[in-house]
């Protein structure tokens, strides 16, 4: 399975340039906006898509837009998504409909989940007027139960997201009628569909689903006071006056030290990420535009990646392709296979990972001055606003220390 695996990602690039050439300028399919239903136990989740004459789909969750290349062979349809090794696969059964599935590679080679997309379906317009705040509790009365805050924009066309202690849910669309509101989100990486009914200032009866692997029941009630606990706050250095030390092992296979020497008179944030988590993509982009502010003036950003699979040269195939794709210029090291207790391990100098991504700050003076868990992208608004201008000025404090 790792041999086919590893095969499979190396042959992607090949396979979708000898298809592109072979893309006819007469398109076999109705150009426009299209509806993609994927089918999941006794759920619907719709998504919606555009089709374009330049042979480009591009994904609309609300007001994000990811774009893939649409590669053609006869009827046969392959989209490869970008960043996280998942693609689609289809059948034009006729210019207007197309039978297939999504291949996510990162849960296993025969993970799917089907789909039918018809075209001629008007694209909604999304905004975010009027967000509404509800204080949200997943699996209420158990012993999984964890809380969420929910920004939602309740119109006909609905948006919003879910931000929890770990992390947010990104962009999500779809529609609130009749007090039924159900939201929807496909980045490649997850397929999310949330459902609930509005009953007076209450969401009840909701139910969360994630690929074909998840249910989970919710419920909230609208309270514009409710916070989470701050993401500095849950994660913290074991000994701050310790200096801060890293064993690595790098893209190329090689052990790298790194000792304080490697952090004196820098500022330094320690990037526990993966390739397949969302959130760290938009930190990741986050990152790269502080790297380039910053750099010169002595920040360094050092990414450890844990990936899904325990091949260590798949990871790193993996890794590189992630920050080719992003335009990272800075290195990436392998921490090892993706789950908290293996990122725990490779960083005992903190209390317990909870989270991909977590960052830990190193000061001037190689020591551990803040841990950040988890990360609130450009879908939380004024949330992913607040942290950026917080982060800028904090890295500006410590730079000029």
């Amino acid at each position: 399975m790792k041999k086919f695996y590893l095969l499979l990602l190396l042959a992607l690039p090949m396979a979708c340039t000898t298809t592109n050439e072979e893309t006819t300028s007469l398109l076999p399919y109705e150009s426009g906006e299209w509806l993609l239903n994927f089918d999941v136990k006794d759920v619907t989740i719709p998504i919606h898509i555009t089709l374009g004459e330049d042979s480009v789909m591009t994904i609309h969750n609300g007001l994000e837009n990811i774009e893939a290349p649409i590669m053609l062979q006869g009827d046969s349809i392959y989209i490869e998504l970008p960043h996280y090794q998942t693609y689609l696969t289809g059948v034009l059964t006729n210019t207007s409909s197309i039978k297939g599935n999504w291949h996510n590679t990162q849960k296993g080679a025969d993970y799917l989940v089907p789909f039918v997309a018809q075209s001629n379906y008007a694209h909604s317009d999304f905004s975010t007027q009027d967000v509404s705040k509800f204080e949200v509790h997943f699996s209420p009365n158990t012993d999984d139960e964890y809380p969420a805050l929910a920004l939602f924009s309740l119109n006909e066309h609905a948006t919003g997201t879910f931000l929890t202690e770990t992390g947010d849910y990104r962009y999500l669309a779809g529609h609130f009628i009749d007090d039924q509101l159900q939201l929807s989100c496909f980045d490649g990486s997850h397929l999310f569909h949330f459902e609930a009914e509005m009953r007076n200032d209450s969401l009840v009866n909701g139910l969360f689903y994630s690929g074909t692997h998840w249910e989970e029941p919710w419920h909230g009630k609208l309270n514009d006071q409710f916070e989470l606990a701050h993401p500095d706050s849950l994660t913290r250095a074991l000994d701050p006056s310790a200096p801060f030390e890293l064993n690595l092992m790098s893209a190329d296979g090689d052990f790298v030290k790194m000792d304080s020497t490697a952090f004196q008179g820098k500022v330094s944030i320690i990037q526990v990420l993966g390739t397949w988590c969302p959130n760290c993509l938009d930190e990741s982009k986050y990152y790269q535009e502080l790297h380039a502010k910053y750099a010169d003036q002595g920040l360094q950003i050092i990414p450890v990646a844990f990936e899904k699979s325990d091949d260590f040269e798949t990871s790193s195939i993996i890794v590189q392709r992630y920050l080719n794709d992003l335009g990272i210029e800075y290195p990436a090291y392998i921490g090892g296979q993706a789950n908290k207790q293996n990122a725990s391990k490779a960083f005992p100098m903190i209390s317990p990972i909870i989270s991909y991504p977590t960052s830990i700050y190193i000061d001037k003076t190689g020591r551990i001055c803040k841990v950040h868990t988890g990360f609130y992208g450009p879908g939380t608004g004024a949330y992913y606003q607040r942290y950026t201008e917080t982060t800028d000025a904090f890295i500006q404090e410590q730079l000029n220390l």
